[in-house]
C-alpha cells in the first residue's frame, strides 16, 4: 500500500476539521502556518491542485499582515516562500522572496526591518545554491538599511547564521571564535555549524569545530554551567557521526548518558539508545515507528505516556500518537490506526493547555502523521 493511500483515511477527516476551525483562530501567523501544513498534507495524499490552492490562500492571508504590526514575526514571509519552493514551485517562491524584500523595506523600525530582510536572505540561501546571489544581495541590504542593528551582538549573530547557511563555514567559524559574546550561545552556535559541515561531507572539519566548542566551553567559570553547556554538545557529536566521543564525554553521568541516548534515537540508532538508557523516550517512539516496528513503538508509546516527565513539548503526546497511527496505517493495520488516532482526538478535546487553540493541536497532529513526528 502506497503511503498516500495508507494516510488518506487518517488525514482527510482531520483536514476537514482543520478547515472548519480556521475561522476560530484570529492570529494571521497561526492561520498561515496551518494553511501551509494543510497544503503539505494535501500533497501527501495525492491532491496537488488542492495543495496549490491552499498555498495560494496562505499567501493571500500573509499579504494582509500589516508591516506596521510589531507582533508579526520576520519568519512569516520567508516561511510562505519556502513552502512553495518545497512544493517544487520555484518560480512562485522566487517571486515571493522578491515581494518579501519589497515589503520589508517599507518597515520603519530599523530592528524589525533588519531582521525581516536578514531572515529572508537566510531562508532563501538555505534552499539552493543558485539562490546565493540574490540572498547575498538581500543580506547586504539588511546591513545597509540598519547599520547600527547589524553591528550589534544579535545582528552579528544573525549574519553568522547566514554565513553558515550559505556554506561559508570558514568565515562563520572565524567570526564565532572571535566573538566576545555569551559563551554558551557561542558554544551552541559552533555545534550548529558543525552539523552543517558534517551534512556537507566535511566530517573532519565538523569534529574540529566541536573541539573548538569544547575549548570555548572550558572558559566558563561556573562548574554547573560548564557541565550543562557541555551536555548540550553531546547531541551534536552524535549528529556528526561521532557517537564514541559523545559517550566518552558523558562518562557515567546518568543525565548525560540519557542525552546521548535520546540523540542516538533521533538519529535512528534504536539499539544504541537502548544500550545507554532504559528510561522511556519519545525519540525512541518516533524512531521505531519510522522503521516500521509498530508493536515496539506502541509499547514504548505506552511507557512514555505513563511518564509525563519523558516529554518536553506540551503537544508531544498528540504527536506521538499521530506518528504511531501513521506507522500502523502504512503497515496495513487500519483498525489499529483508527483506534490510535481516536486516542489523539480525545486528548485534543480534553486539552486545556492551549486554551481555545484546538486548531493548532489538530494541525500539529496532521503534521505528525505526515512526517512521522518530525517538526518542520
Amino acid at each position: 500500500m502506497q503511503n498516500k493511500d495508507a494516510l488518506r483515511s487518517l488525514l482527510e477527516p482531520l483536514l476537514n476539521e482543520a478547515r472548519g476551525l480556521l475561522a476560530t483562530e484570529q492570529g494571521i501567523e497561526e492561520r498561515v502556518s496551518v494553511l501551509i501544513q494543510l497544503a503539505q498534507a494535501e500533497a501527501v495524499i495525492g491532491e496537488p491542485e488542492a495543495a496549490k490552492k491552499t498555498r495560494a490562500a496562505a499567501v493571500a492571508l500573509a499579504r494582509t499582515a500589516p508591516t506596521t504590526d510589531p507582533k508579526i514575526s520576520p519568519m512569516l514571509w520567508p516561511t510562505v516562500a519556502v513552502a512553495h519552493a518545497d512544493a517544487g514551485d520555484s518560480v512562485t517562491a522566487k517571486a515571493l522572496f522578491a515581494e518579501g524584500v519589497q515589503r520589508a523595506q517599507k518597515i520603519k523600525e530599523a530592528e524589525r526591518r533588519f531582521y525581516s530582510l536578514a531572515w529572508l536572505a537566510i531562508y532563501q540561501v538555505s534552499l539552493k545554491k543558485e539562490n546565493a546571489l540574490a540572498a547575498r544581495a538581500t543580506m547586504a541590504l539588511a546591513v545597509k538599511s540598519a547599520p547600527t542593528m547589524a553591528a550589534s551582538a544579535n545582528g552579528r549573530s544573525t549574519q553568522i547564521i547566514f554565513l553558515r547557511e550559505s556554506g561559508d563555514f570558514a568565515e562563520a567559524k572565524t567570526r564565532l571564535l572571535a566573538s566576545k559574546g555569551d559563551v554558551v550561545n557561542t558554544v551552541l552556535a559552533l555545534g550548529n555549524l558543525a552539523t552543517k559541515q558534517a551534512k556537507s561531507g566535511d566530517k573532519v572539519g565538523a569534529r574540529a569545530t566541536l573541539a573548538d566548542a569544547l575549548k570555548r566551553n572550558q572558559t566558563l567559570k561556573e562548574a554547573v554551567e560548564r557541565s550543562m553547556s557541555q551536555e548540550s554538545l553531546l547531541g551534536y557529536f552524535v549528529q556528526i557521526g561521532d557517537a564514541a566521543t559523545a559517550k566518552k564525554l558523558a562518562g557515567t553521568d546518568s543525565q548525560s548518558r540519557q542525552s546521548v541516548a535520546e540523540a542516538l534515537a533521533e538519529a535512528g540508532d534504536v539499539d544504541g539508545a537502548r544500550a545507554l538508557s532504559s528510561e522511556p523516550m519519545a525519540a525512541l517512539v518516533y524512531a521505531l515507528a519510522a522503521k516500521g516496528k509498530v508493536q515496539e513503538a506502541q509499547k514504548e508509546l505506552e511507557r512514555v505516556l505513563a511518564n509525563p516527565n519523558s516529554v518536553t513539548m506540551q503537544d508531544e503526546p498528540i504527536r506521538l500518537l499521530g506518528a504511531v497511527a501513521a506507522a500502523q496505517a502504512k503497515a496495513g493495520d487500519t483498525a489499529g490506526a483508527t483506534s490510535t488516532l481516536e486516542k489523539a482526538r480525545k486528548r485534543i478535546e480534553s486539552d486545556t493547555t492551549f486554551g481555545d487553540k484546538r486548531l493548532l493541536l489538530v494541525a500539529s497532529l496532521i503534521e505528525s502523521i505526515r512526517t512521522g513526528g518530525k517538526r518542520e
